[in-house]
């Protein structure tokens, strides 16, 4: 719930602030594997009263224990003094009505005094989304678009909903392809059989951002790389493509995608990585900044 950045999710923390007085957020996402064994994911304790909170001054206790030997020997929650910390009602609730939110509970996870000097300081930023336009964008004037590779027809879904897919190309890359590394060779890669696929009803079906020049990205982060020639990917990959002048800059993106600047600010502000599974969100990578 704590970082979930659906606008459902966002609204239900919105009313649980406003509506409650909430004392204390107990966030045990770092002892999911301990504490709950089975658990598909990360367990919230909140501690609130039902009426609404008498001031936007309001202190709201944040705990954010990590495991250690401790844990394991002793089955204790040990929580540091660098795991306490303390938000007004107020502070809380900007956070959760601007562009980025959330923002305030994860980068208080794991992050020092000066870690959020300096996150807040890459944030001032221009973003990448000020050049990137997404799929599902109407008119803009955005050089970029950003978008998910394509969902092939699975054993559960419906044959007779499933579209057929004209591709670029015949090239072809997987996601844990060992040739994902910087920049991509025509020859490292996988053909398909004939330029085109059937995809699912839901899949994405704009194939611009499997024309060249484009950066493929993991959705893991783990991958990144430039190819300069048409190809073809499933939804794990994410695909950035811009026009032909833009080449030189889209090399530039994807090294520096791969640097430990890009990979610190992703850690410390998206929702799932450092959390649960290391996955990061196409908004979420649209928020790096990229003057």
């Amino acid at each position: 719930m704590l970082f979930n950045l659906s606008p459902t999710a966002l609204q239900f923390q919105r009313e649980l602030f406003e509506l409650h007085t909430v004392d204390r957020v107990l966030n045990l996402a770092d002892y999911q594997r301990f504490l709950f064994e089975g658990a598909e994911h990360p367990a919230l304790v909140v501690e609130y009263r039902r009426h609404p909170p008498g001031s936007p001054r309001h202190v709201v206790e944040y705990w954010t224990p990590k495991t250690d030997w401790t844990v394991v020997r002793a089955e204790i929650i040990a929580l540091a003094s660098e795991d306490r910390s303390t938000f007004a009602v107020g502070e809380i609730l900007e956070d959760l009505r601007g562009p980025d939110a959330p923002q305030i509970w994860k980068r208080r996870m794991w992050a020092t005094p000066r870690d959020w000097r300096l996150i807040e300081r890459l944030s001032d930023y221009p973003r990448l989304r000020e050049h990137v336009r997404q799929a599902r964008d109407q008119v803009t004037s955005k050089p970029w678009i950003m978008a998910v590779g394509f969902q092939p027809v699975g054993k559960n879904d419906d044959p007779a909903k499933a579209m057929g897919l004209l591709l670029p190309s015949k090239s072809f890359i997987k996601a844990r392809s060992p040739a994902f590394d910087l920049f991509l060779l025509w020859s490292e890669c996988d053909e398909l059989p004939v330029a085109g696929t059937m995809v699912r009803s839901g899949s994405n079906k704009n194939t611009e951002v499997f024309s060249a020049p484009h950066v493929l990205v993991t959705k893991g982060f783990s991958r990144i790389a430039f190819a300069d020639f048409p190809i073809s990917f499933q939804d794990a990959v994410r695909g950035i493509h811009g026009p032909s002048e833009d080449r030189d800059l889209l090399i530039f993106l994807a090294a520096y995608l791969r640097s430990r600047l890009a990979r610190y600010f992703l850690f410390h502000t998206s929702s799932n990585w450092g959390v649960s599974r290391q996955v990061v969100h196409v908004e979420e990578m649209l928020r790096l900044p990229f003057p």
